[in-house]
């Protein structure tokens, strides 16, 4: 069984990072959550990634027998999806547009967000899998939540469903 906790080693200097795997493995956490709130780390510019970083936190935490859930990052764009992709954005139900730089900003029906998350997620589950230090992954748990769309795309796709159940 784990016990853990989720970790964000993109958000804290490296030098820091043995530290906290020392105060997990002093807690008698065994297993982390990371990488959801990773793609602008992974990813900085379009086309290039960049998994050394890490790489090197999964090591240093298996080190002290903590064992990583990779998560998929593609619930959380870098600004650079958006201004590539303005269309993805979640539109609010006031109509207004979502402001990227946290949680809830882009509509799951895009296509473009849908191609866009297929490729980082893919390009994520790549490069871990058989990963004996990852043991588990995590691809999203909050679908809803706040997180509901009123752009044109829902709005159609919504009557699209009221007309095929009534």
């Amino acid at each position: 069984m784990y016990f853990g906790a989720a970790y964000y080693p993109e958000h804290w200097p490296e030098e820091r990072w043995e530290q906290d795997a020392q105060m997990m493995q002093k807690a008698g956490l065994n297993g982390v959550r990371m990488g959801e709130f990773a793609w602008s780390k992974l990813e900085p510019t379009p086309g290039a990634i960049d998994f050394s970083w890490m790489d090197r936190a999964v090591d240093l935490l298996a080190r002290y027998g903590v064992k990583t859930m990779m998560c998929t990052p593609s619930r959380t764009p870098p600004p650079w999806v958006f201004n590539l992709h303005p269309g993805i954005v979640n539109v609010r139900a006031d109509r207004q547009p979502a402001n990227y730089g946290y949680r809830y900003t882009i509509c799951h029906n895009n296509p473009e967000f849908q191609a866009l998350a297929e490729e980082i997620d893919g390009k994520v589950i790549a490069h871990y899998a058989g990963n004996e230090n990852v043991v588990a992954w995590h691809i999203d748990n909050e679908i809803g939540s706040g997180n509901t769309c009123y752009c044109p795309l829902c709005h159609a796709k919504f009557k699209e469903y009221l007309r095929e159940k009534y």
